[in-house]
């Protein structure tokens, strides 16, 4: 388990994908509730119809689910969105503060398929609506790259000026932002006829690697090259190498205390 606490360099971003997971599924949950009262409306015009209580129903409720579970298609790993519930109550205005943390887990990816999905649960609405996806992809566009622009300057101060000699980590968040800010398509540019990616100091962070300009211009970026869910374990990161440059050390440390 992670905390992200109130203090750290990108939390209001981070809260603000995390409300709009958790909008999204409230708003899905709203939809079966709505349902669920159609249905036993229903069910008691059948008993007045009948003239008979002997009427046979089943009617399907849940309360607001305190972790959220997010993967992706050809993702490894499962980010889940932990204390989901005090997020709710602060967007509905239920009389709770704003959340000062957000905490998540990360989990490797089973590597067989589940014999069931988890809308196919006992007790839960089935609802086949809208696909976020589109929506989400967009406002995560905004997120990842407004969240660059806004310590740029931080980044500068900290690691010089010149991109090339950055982290590798930093120089993939720079790439990324590059194309959240092209219509979510890569756009990366020569300077003075040089290409922007060294392939002696390639741009990565986990799994993902950008090994050229020219491999990476065209693609789709947040949706198809990064992955929508890995988010909140990114900007998490990125935080990091504001308040240090020892960023793998430190990542070791936090698995260790995982294990734990």
């Amino acid at each position: 388990m992670r905390k992200i606490e109130n203090n750290h360099p990108y939390f209001e971003e981070i809260f603000e994908f995390s409300c709009m997971v958790v909008a999204n599924i409230s708003l899905l949950m709203h939809a079966a509730a709505t349902q669920t009262i159609r249905e036993l409306v229903g069910f008691v015009n059948e008993m007045i119809k009948a003239k008979s209580t002997n009427v046979q129903g089943k009617i399907n409720d849940h309360a607001m689910m305190r972790s959220i579970p997010m993967h992706s298609a050809g993702s490894y790993e499962i980010i889940t969105l932990l204390k989901t519930d005090e997020i709710y109550s602060y967007l509905a205005g239920l009389g709770k503060d704003k959340p000062t943390e957000i905490v998540y887990s990360i989990q490797a990816k089973p590597t067989h398929n589940p014999s069931s999905s988890s809308n196919d649960k006992q007790g839960y609405t089935t609802w086949i609506g809208t696909d976020p996806t589109k929506r989400f992809e967009i406002l995560t566009a905004y997120i990842i790259g407004g969240a660059f622009e806004r310590c740029k300057l931080a980044f500068e101060k900290k690691y010089g000026k010149a991109p090339s000699k950055w982290p590798p980590e930093l120089q993939f968040f720079r790439h990324l932002r590059n194309g959240c800010f092209h219509s979510n398509k890569f756009n990366i540019r020569p300077y003075r006829d040089q290409p922007q990616i060294d392939p002696c100091n390639l741009p990565k962070w986990k799994a993902y690697v950008m090994t050229s300009d020219a491999d990476m211009n065209g693609q789709k970026v947040i949706g198809r090259f990064f992955h929508i869910h890995q988010t909140i374990p990114f900007l998490d990161e990125m935080g990091t190498l504001l308040e240090s440059q020892k960023i793998k050390n430190r990542s070791r440390t936090r698995n260790k205390q995982e294990e734990v």
